[in-house]
């Protein structure tokens, strides 16, 4: 596949561009493989698979994603002052979960992300304070 932009049906978040991949559909399964998204000024990659073959789906998705600029990614529209979060963002996801529904899938969801930021800043909700830095890095 390659979509040029992809919505999130939201204002306040950025839309993918480009969007990349690799769809196969067969006996009941789709496998998103070789995902590759432009988002703020990052990527993220990975696969994605919806197992419909039994009576309950099973989802389960790998992403890695780099360099994401948090202040383009989720607009945080503000009177005055610096955007609520700002940084750059890279994260890894591992999860999965069973449902009939995309509530289901999500809410069941097992297993966990893992995050690593680089530089950030986290502002109150006063304009008149200064913004809480934060730096956070994950070893494992």
């Amino acid at each position: 596949m390659a979509i040029d932009s992809a919505e999130f049906g939201s204002d306040r978040l950025q839309a993918v561009k480009p969007l990349l991949g690799h769809i196969k559909l067969q006996d009941g399964v789709l496998d998103i493989t070789e995902l590759d998204a432009g988002l703020a000024q990052g990527h993220i990659r990975g696969q994605i698979r919806l197992d419909g073959r039994s009576q309950v789906a099973l989802w389960q998705a790998q992403l890695n994603g780099t360099g994401l600029l948090i202040e383009q990614w989720i607009r945080q529209p503000r009177a005055k002052g610096p955007p609520y979060a700002t940084g750059r963002l890279g994260a890894k996801v591992d999860i999965s979960g069973r449902g009939r529904s995309t509530a289901q899938l999500l809410g069941s969801a097992e297993r966990g992300a893992r995050s690593c930021t680089g530089p950030a800043a986290a502002s109150r909700t006063s304009p008149s304070r200064p913004p809480a830095s934060t730096s956070r890095k994950d070893s494992a």
